[in-house]
């Protein structure tokens, strides 16, 4: 009974096999039918037919190849009718398909009246599917089919690897952690010769980690001694020119009750200018009278103004910037609105230089609109109101030969 049982079962997966490739042939032929019948399609559409003409001769050549290779044509559904066209002769109805030995099938040149007493189509549709049918599509070779079901030999072999492979890191994983333990038990004692090898493994790491941190130190030192050496250049480049200028005469050097020479942060000097038009304190424009040509003005240096500030390079902060800037005072003086002859003249306040200040900003924390100033010249048009401080009033130089005081000043 149970040997009855087993051929039974054998037999119906031999006929399921069976059924299952029977299943991929068809499917395999209805596709492999489409693609010649979409290439035919395709070179009738070449050759300049229209779409109905290719329709027709594309079923009269599927329809010679079927009987030509001795299989049944898979049913199509018919096309719906279409109304006849004023260019051609062919009628509304499908071709009906003939069944033609091996030996007529091909196009008779000689007799054209033989071969169109089997066709339906016009001489010059038929000339053309002859040459079709002629030139034989290129079947694809046949895949081999590949069994629906596995080799279970191959699938036990597989996973008889896989575990193996696994196992063996297993193995491997555990053995690493039994020696990294024995290392950690004999740090002060002898090393066994089985975690030996584990523990030079991790010296060298080690050595390779201290290796990469004195580099890093190596190279931060070596950024820090560049910046330094950068700030002694600079240091060193300020004083001698602080020296060139005031050797050539371009800075005047101040010198108190005391004795003491001092020059200003930001030098300026006196200057008469003959104004004929002036900006008033409204930023409008004047025409001076001719009685008040000249005005004096204080300026700043042309290689000083919009540049830093002459301060020692120890007395400011990293990230404190300098810069020299002109200021303007309101001076008065005998005027009237510019291009107007009847106007009366009259007193107006008119913009003028009064000096060159030095402003200071710490860039890395506040921005530049929160910068203040420090005149270092008085406003021509106002008192002085000297508040020095109470601390930092004076600052040596590099080398104690120059002091820079920094007048704080107000203006009312």
């Amino acid at each position: 009974m149970r040997l009855r049982g087993s051929m039974i079962f054998v037999l119906v997966a031999c006929l399921l096999l069976g059924w299952v490739r029977s299943q991929e042939s068809s499917a395999s032929q209805r596709s492999r039918r489409l693609q010649i019948r979409r290439r035919v399609l395709e070179r009738l559409a070449e050759r300049g037919l229209s779409e109905e003409e290719r329709e027709i001769v594309a079923e009269e050549i599927m329809a010679r190849l079927d009987s030509h290779m001795g299989s049944s044509p898979p049913q199509q559904q018919p096309p719906p009718p279409q109304p006849p066209s004023s260019t051609t002769t062919t009628t509304t109805t499908t071709p009906h398909t003939h069944h033609h030995n091996n030996n007529h099938h091909h196009y008779n040149h000689n007799n054209p009246s033989h071969n169109n007493q089997h066709s339906r189509l016009p001489a010059s549709l038929e000339l053309a599917a002859s040459r079709l049918i002629d030139e034989r599509p290129s079947f694809q070779e046949i895949v081999s089919q590949i069994g629906p079901f596995p080799d279970l030999e191959e699938q036990e072999l597989q996973e008889e690897m896989e575990e193996e492979q696994q196992s063996g890191m297993v193995k491997q994983y555990l053995q690493q952690e039994e020696q990294l333990r024995e290392v950690n038990r004999n740090k002060r004692g002898e090393v066994p010769e089985e975690a030996a090898s584990s523990l030079t493994s991790s010296q060298e790491g080690r050595n390779r980690k201290r290796g990469r941190k004195s580099r890093w130190q190596q190279e931060r030192e070596g950024r820090r001694d560049a910046i330094r050496n950068n700030r002694r250049k600079r240091k060193k480049k300020l004083a001698r020119e602080v020296r060139r200028m005031i050797n050539a005469g371009n800075i005047t050097l101040h010198e108190d009750e005391s004795g003491e020479q001092f020059i200003d942060c930001c030098p300026s000097r006196d200057e008469y200018v003959n104004v004929t038009i002036g900006k008033t304190d409204k930023n409008r424009a004047v025409e001076i009278h001719p009685g008040f040509p000249y005005f004096r003005e204080r300026v700043c240096l042309p290689h000083i103004e919009n540049k830093e500030c002459i301060f020692p390079r120890q007395s400011l902060r990293s990230g404190v910037v300098t810069r020299c800037k002109q200021q303007y005072a309101y001076s008065q003086a005998l005027s009237r609105m510019y291009l107007s002859t009847e106007e009366d003249w009259k007193i107006h306040f008119i913009t003028l230089k009064s000096g060159c200040s030095c402003q200071i900003c710490n860039s890395d924390r506040l921005p530049f609109f929160f910068c203040f100033s420090l005149p270092g010249e008085l406003p021509l048009a106002s008192p002085p109101l000297v508040s020095p401080p109470q601390r930092g009033e004076e600052r040596r130089g590099e080398k104690g030969d120059i002091t820079v005081h920094i007048n704080y000043i107000s203006k009312t």
